[in-house]
């Protein structure tokens, strides 16, 4: 029997623009038998989605009211059994097709999450992988401009980075010893703290795999500055308790 990989994904108003992705997804031929989990997490029209309803590999779900990042998908996680958990923005372009090459690396025991190399339309390097957000991180970040992939050779020598949620891929015993995301987040960083759990409570490793890459089309949600502010700033200060406590406990650099 063939291991199974589930993909989760998210919309907010969205599923124009993941139409395309769950084409791609459902044409993917592979040595793995892939399924596709969309949850809806607004009342929206999704009449379009209406092809793929019947389709074996296709699950749609509709929530009752809106829930935060890491809810969502940790509900899609606990709604299928699978062997690999893929978390995906619906904004994702798949460049190099199917994940085998991906999977792969879940041949070391030790790998927890696997990311791939992100790009643009313009085939400009993303930063989808980023050193752990402290304050002065944050402030290097902000402060200068820096060249990614001379920050990202760094990041990954040095092994103290997290991998953004647009595209993860977990080991199903790794999404389940974390517990998921952290529910705490409602958006923002709940990537950073499950990377940081994983590499530093149960140490498994986050990989970052520069030979697929997919296309980001980043589309940002209608949703004010200030709202983002505080969902950033709140986030922010949670992951900064989790931090320093595991410094305190000397399990982080």
């Amino acid at each position: 029997m063939k291991k199974k990989i589930l993909v989760s994904l998210v919309i907010h108003n969205q599923s124009v623009l993941v139409e395309s992705l769950i084409d791609q997804l459902l044409s993917i031929e592979s040595k793995y038998f892939i399924e596709v989990f969309l949850r809806v997490n607004t009342r929206e029209d999704v009449s379009n989605l209406h092809r793929f309803f019947a389709h074996p590999k296709f699950r749609i779900v509709f929530n009752i009211n809106p829930l935060g990042f890491g809810a969502n998908h940790n509900l899609n996680f606990s709604s299928v059994a699978c062997d690999y958990f893929v978390v995906m923005n619906p904004d994702i372009d798949l460049v190099d097709g199917n994940f085998d090459s991906l999977i792969a690396n879940f041949d070391c025991d030790k790998v927890g999450i696997v990311s791939p190399k992100v790009v643009d339309f313009e085939n400009t390097l993303e930063d989808s992988i980023r050193e752990f957000p402290t304050i002065s991180a944050l402030f290097r970040r902000y402060s200068r401009k820096q060249e990614i992939e001379l920050e990202r050779l760094n990041l990954v020598k040095n092994g103290s980075f997290w991998c953004a949620g647009m595209f993860m891929i977990f080991s199903s015993e790794s999404y389940r010893i974390a517990d998921g995301f952290d529910k705490k987040y409602f958006m923002y960083l709940e990537d950073a703290d499950i990377c940081l759990r994983l590499k530093y409570i149960f140490k498994k490793q986050v990989i970052y795999d520069p030979y697929y890459k997919c296309i980001h089309n980043a589309q940002r949600a209608s949703r004010s500055f200030s709202m983002a502010f505080l969902w950033h700033l709140s986030s922010l200060i949670k992951f900064q308790f989790t931090y320093f406590y595991l410094k305190i406990l000397g399990v982080t650099k």
